[in-house]
């Protein structure tokens, strides 16, 4: 009954193909079948979807879904990092 209420929510928001490319990936990440997310958002469904899933589907599954999620945002902070070296704050100015 949740992910029926989260679903629809997605169709409102991002269209109904949109959603259902999401509702795929998402199924394919589960499975094992995708490596990382490709991007904010799709950490975010993954991250959704292993909290609604887990009751209910096998642990591998639904942890499968958070690493993923996990896995982006390590990527992430190590990007963040790379910027702040790349484009160290300028000195005369407050930070």
């Amino acid at each position: 009954m949740a992910l029926a209420r989260e679903v629809k929510a997605m169709e409102l928001r991002l269209g109904a193909r949109d959603a259902e490319a999401a509702l795929d990936r998402c199924r394919a990440a589960a499975r094992g079948e995708v490596r990382a997310a490709q991007n904010q958002r799709e950490a975010n469904v993954f991250c959704l979807s292993a909290m609604v899933l887990r009751p209910r589907f096998p642990r591998s599954e639904s942890m499968c879904l958070m690493r993923l999620q996990a896995r982006y945002e390590k990527v992430l902070a190590h990007l963040c990092r790379l910027r702040r070296c790349w484009n160290p704050p300028d000195a005369s100015q407050p930070t």
